[in-house]
C-alpha cells in the first residue's frame, strides 16, 4: 500500500512537517549569513549580474522537469518501468537544454548589453544538467515521505554551498561566488538524492505507459512557465532598462522578503502534496487538512511580513550594510504583495492534488500575462524599480488573488468561501501587528548599533503577539494556535 490509511496517514504529515520545518529554520540561518555576509562581500552590480543569469537559467531547469516530479509524486500507482521511462525522458531533455545555454550564452549577454554575462551563463547550464539527474530521486523520496532524508540532502547541500560562496568572496569577490554556491549545491543535492533514494533506472519502458503522467506534467509545465514570466520578467526588464545596479538592490529586496515565505511553505507543501492526493476521495478530510494547514502557514508567516513592512527602514541597512538605500522602498512594496501571498502559493496544491493540471496551466497563463503587464506598466509609467514593485503589488493584491479564489474554488472540497475567510482573519490580524509596530515605532532609538537590534527583536516579537491575540478572536483561529503550540511541544520533546 503506498500509504498507510487513517491516523498513520495524519501522523506521517505531522512527522515531515517537523522534520522539514527543522531543517528550513537551519536553512533560514544559512540564508540570512548569506545575506548578510555576502551583501558586504560583493557589491550591488555582482548580484545584478549574477540575478540576469538566473531567470535564463530557471527558465532551462523548469521546462527540463517536464513536470515529471508532480505527475511522479501524486500518480496512485507507478512500476519501474514507467519511473525508468520518466527518468531518461527527463535527463534528455536536461541534457539538450545545457547544451543550448551555452550555445545561445553570447546571445543572453548581448541582449543585457553585458560581456560578462556569457561565461556565468556557460557556468551554470552544469546546473540545469545535474537537476536532471536528481529530480526523480528526489520525487522518489518526497513519494514515499522520506522526509528526514530529504532534510539532510538540503541541510548539506545548503552548508556546503554557502561555505563555498563565501570562500570565492573572500578569494575572488565578483558574481562567481554566487555561481560557483549554485554548481556546488546542484552536485550535493544530485549525489546524496541518489544515495538516499536507492533507486536505479532501468530500461525505459513503452512509452504509452508514462502517456497519461507526461500529459499531466505537460500541464504542471504550462503553469510553470507561466508563472515563471510572473517570477522572472521583473528581473529582465529592470537588467534590461535599468542596469545591473537597480537590478541588484531589487533582488536584494526580494530576496529578504523570500526568507519568511518559503521557509514555511515550501516544506509543508512537499508534505501536504501526497496526503492530499491520497485524500481526494474524502471531501471533509481534504478540506480539514488544507485549511488547518493554511491557517497555520498565515500564523507563521505574517508577522514576518509585516515586520518587513514595517521596519524596512532599520532592516535593510542593519542586513545588508551601506550602498542599498535603493532597497528599502522596493522591499515595502513587495512586503504589501507577500501578505497574502502565504495564502495564494498553496492553491497549486489544490489544482495539483486534484489532477486539475490544465486548469492549473490556465490560470498560469493568465496570471503571467497579468504580472507582465504591470511590470511593463511599472517600469514605463511609475519608473524603476520602484515603479515594477509598485505595480505588481497592487496588481497581486486587487487583481489577481480575487480571481484565483473564485477560479480554484469552482471545484473540489474547498470553496471560494473558505479562502475569504481565512484571508479576512489573516487581514485582520496582518492590521493588529501593523498598528503594534507602528505604535512601537515612535520609541525606535537613534544612531543603530545593539539599542536598534535589540528594537528590531522586539518588533518582531510584538508583531508575534499582536497577530496571534487578534487571530484568537475566531473560533478557527483558536484551534489553529492551539494546533501550533502541540507541534512546537512535539518538537521540544
Amino acid at each position: 500500500m503506498l500509504f498507510p490509511p487513517g491516523e498513520d496517514l495524519r501522523a506521517k504529515g505531522v512527522s515531515g512537517t517537523l522534520i522539514l520545518g527543522g531543517t528550513q529554520a537551519v536553512r533560514l540561518v544559512f540564508q540570512i549569513v548569506s545575506v548578510v555576509l555576502l551583501a558586504r562581500l560583493l557589491e550591488p552590480e555582482h548580484f545584478g549580474l549574477f540575478a540576469m543569469v538566473t531567470p535564463v537559467v530557471a527558465l532551462a531547469t523548469l521546462v527540463g522537469d517536464l513536470g515529471i516530479g508532480q505527475a511522479l509524486i501524486t500518480a496512485k500507482t507507478i512500476r519501474q518501468s514507467q519511473a525508468s521511462t520518466l527518468f531518461w525522458c527527463n535527463m534528455a531533455i536536461a541534457t539538450l537544454l545545457a547544451v543550448l545555454l551555452v550555445l545561445l550564452a553570447p546571445l543572453i549577454a548581448e541582449f543585457f548589453g553585458e560581456p560578462d554575462v556569457a561565461p556565468l551563463v556557460v557556468a551554470l547550464s552544469a546546473s540545469v544538467l545535474l537537476s536532471g539527474v536528481a529530480t526523480q530521486h528526489l520525487s522518489v523520496l518526497n513519494r514515499g515521505l522520506r522526509f528526514a532524508a530529504i532534510a539532510a540532502i538540503e541541510t548539506s547541500a545548503a552548508a556546503i554551498s554557502l561555505a563555498v560562496a563565501l570562500g570565492l568572496a573572500l578569494i575572488y569577490p565578483g558574481p562567481w561566488a554566487l555561481v560557483g554556491a549554485v554548481i556546488v549545491s546542484s552536485l550535493v543535492v544530485s549525489i546524496g538524492s541518489w544515495l538516499a533514494a536507492g533507486w536505479v533506472p532501468s530500461r525505459p519502458g513503452p512509452f504509452a505507459d508514462v502517456a497519461a503522467m507526461l500529459r499531466f506534467g505537460t500541464g504542471v509545465t504550462g503553469f510553470n512557465l507561466a508563472n515563471f514570466v510572473a517570477r522572472n520578467a521583473d528581473d529582465i526588464i529592470i537588467g534590461r532598462v535599468a542596469g545591473s545596479a537597480m537590478l541588484g538592490a531589487y533582488d536584494r529586496a526580494y530576496k529578504l522578503l523570500l526568507l519568511p515565505l518559503e521557509q514555511v511553505s515550501r516544506p509543508i507543501g512537499r508534505v501536504l502534496l501526497p496526503i492530499l492526493s491520497q485524500l481526494v476521495e474524502q471531501p471533509e478530510r481534504y478540506r480539514a487538512a488544507y485549511l488547518r494547514t493554511v491557517r497555520q502557514i498565515m500564523l507563521v508567516t505574517l508577522p514576518g511580513v509585516v515586520v518587513l513592512l514595517m521596519e524596512a527602514e532599520r532592516l535593510v541597512p542593519l542586513l545588508l550594510g551601506e550602498g542599498w538605500e535603493e532597497a528599502i522602498v522596493i522591499l515595502q512594496w513587495l512586503a504589501i504583495a507577500g501578505l497574502h501571498q502565504p495564502l495564494t502559493t498553496t492553491i497549486g496544491w489544490l489544482f495539483l492534488s486534484q489532477q486539475r493540471s490544465d486548469e492549473f496551466a490556465f490560470w498560469g497563463i493568465v496570471n503571467g500575462a497579468t504580472v507582465l503587464a504591470a511590470f511593463l506598466f511599472g517600469i514605463t509609467f511609475l519608473g524603476g524599480a520602484v515603479g515594477v514593485a509598485q505595480a505588481y503589488a497592487l496588481t497581486d493584491a486587487l487583481v489577481l488573488a480575487p480571481v484565483l479564489y473564485a477560479f480554484v474554488g469552482r471545484k473540489g472540497p474547498v470553496k471560494a468561501g473558505d479562502l475569504y475567510r481565512v484571508a479576512l482573519q489573516c487581514l485582520f490580524a496582518g492590521g493588529a501587528a501593523a498598528v503594534a509596530l507602528l505604535w512601537w515605532g515612535g520609541f525606535a532609538p537613534d544612531g543603530g548599533g545593539l539599542r536598534e537590534i535589540l528594537h528590531l527583536l522586539a518588533s518582531v516579537a510584538l508583531a508575534y503577539l499582536a497577530a496571534t491575540l487578534a487571530t484568537a478572536l475566531f473560533p478557527q483561529g483558536r484551534r489553529s494556535i492551539a494546533e501550533s503550540l502541540s507541534l512546537v511541544r512535539g518538537v521540544l520533546t
